[in-house]
C-alpha cells in the first residue's frame, strides 16, 4: 500500500471487464474502489454528486459515451480529478486531441493510452493526488 493512495475513494466508470478488473487492483493499494451502475443521465450524475470521490477513472471507449465526452459533462458540476485510460495505442476519432485540449483547460487530470502496466497507472494516479494536494495547500 502506498501512503498517497491509502484511504482514497475512486470511482471506476467503464463497461469493459478487463478495464474494471485492472483497476479493481487499486484496492490492494488501500483505495476504496466503487463502480458506477451506468452512465445515463438519470442515475450517473446524482451518483457522482453524492459520492465525495477523490478521483474518477474513465474508460475511453464506453458504449453510452466516450470518456472524454463524459469528462466534459462531469466538469459542469464537479471539480473531482478525472483520468481517462484507453487500451488503444492511438484512440479512435481524435479522442487524444480532445483529451489534450481538455487537459490544457484543466478539465482532465490524466490520459494514458496504449499498453501500460499497473505500476505505470498507479504512478500516474499518485501524481494526480500529489498535484491536487499541492494545489489545495496553496489555496
Amino acid at each position: 500500500m502506498t501512503e498517497v493512495l491509502a484511504g482514497k475513494k475512486v470511482l471506476l466508470v467503464g463497461s469493459d471487464p478487463y478495464f474494471l478488473d485492472f483497476f479493481r487492483n487499486l484496492m490492494d493499494r488501500g483505495c476504496q474502489v466503487i463502480e458506477t451502475p451506468k452512465t445515463d443521465d438519470c442515475c450517473f450524475y446524482p451518483f457522482i454528486g453524492k459520492g465525495n470521490f477523490d478521483l474518477i477513472i474513465l474508460d475511453a471507449m464506453m458504449p453510452e459515451m466516450k470518456g472524454v465526452e463524459l469528462c466534459s459533462k462531469i466538469r459542469m458540476f464537479s471539480p473531482v480529478p478525472v483520468m481517462v485510460f484507453s487500451a488503444w495505442a492511438v484512440p479512435k476519432g481524435g479522442d487524444a486531441i480532445r483529451a489534450l485540449d481538455l487537459n490544457k483547460d484543466a478539465y482532465l487530470n490524466g490520459y494514458l493510452t496504449g499498453c501500460f502496466s499497473f505500476a505505470e497507472a498507479v504512478k500516474m494516479i499518485e501524481k494526480v493526488f500529489q498535484v491536487n494536494a499541492v494545489a489545495a495547500s496553496k489555496s
